[in-house]
């Protein structure tokens, strides 16, 4: 199929797409997928674009196209004229680091990212987080990796001041996927530690509901074991 920057704004929709030998592409037309990309009615699970040397330019504009796209799974292109700074791009794509919520919003669909060319440090960065994309549904490849490079991430602020959402500070970790058993003991160690800061960190309003919880209860105590002693006495009586 010959197609070009004009003909890649009039994509139907489809699961498998198959770009591979178009020259005329160029990140212009690459940048118009966005859209495409980004469309709910988006069902697209494969892009091939092999023997298309988009460049530098190219891999920006593709994975900035790709963005928030929640359906593709694989991706298969020549890396050809791209240099350390466009993969980069695909590595931001699949994990970007640079805060949580950044890494949040970061790609966790694409399983496969297949290139030609030497491996390189970033594409081993991003074949580690492609796998965690595999093993994990999105949400939960999210927050492990979150909490692989936000070790002292501070979580109490993520949840509502009140002791009923406690449980929900232990499901968060209960639910996070780790790549190794080591990362699985840290996640451990940081559950404990959230859930003390949790405790620790209550503010003095939900302190005194709690505070008033507990004296309720003493009070129930106390009338059943007033009731007990009464009918003691009467029995004595008898």
């Amino acid at each position: 199929m010959s197609i070009g920057d004009n003909g890649l704004k009039a994509l139907a929709p489809s699961e498998k797409l198959n770009l591979s030998e178009n020259t005329a592409i160029t990140s212009v037309g690459l940048r118009s997928l966005k859209q495409y990309f980004r469309s709910p009615t988006c069902a697209l699970k494969t892009l091939i674009i092999k023997y298309v040397n988009i460049g530098d330019e190219g891999a920006c504009a593709l994975t900035d196209a790709l963005g928030l796209n929640k359906s593709l799974k694989r991706l298969s292109f020549c890396n050809r004229g791209i240099t350390s700074k466009g993969m980069k791009a695909f590595l931001k794509l699949i994990c970007d680091s640079s805060s949580p919520n950044s890494i949040y919003l970061s790609n966790h669909t694409i399983c496969s990212l297949s290139t030609f060319g030497d491996e390189s440090e970033v594409q081993k960065n991003i074949t580690t987080w492609l796998g965690m994309n595999r093993r994990c549904d999105a949400r939960n490849a999210a927050k492990s990796k979150i909490m692989h490079f936000f070790p002292d991430l501070d979580m109490v602020p993520l949840f509502q001041w009140n002791l009923k959402f406690l449980p929900l500070v232990k499901s968060w970790f209960d639910t996070v996927a780790s790549p190794n058993d080591d990362f699985a003991a840290s996640i451990r160690n940081r559950e404990l530690s959230t859930v003390y800061k949790f405790v620790r960190g209550l503010p003095l309003l939900v302190a005194d509901d709690f505070q008033h919880y507990l004296t309720q209860q003493l009070q129930r105590i106390r009338a059943k074991m007033s009731g007990l002693e009464e009918e003691e006495r009467c029995l004595m009586q008898v």
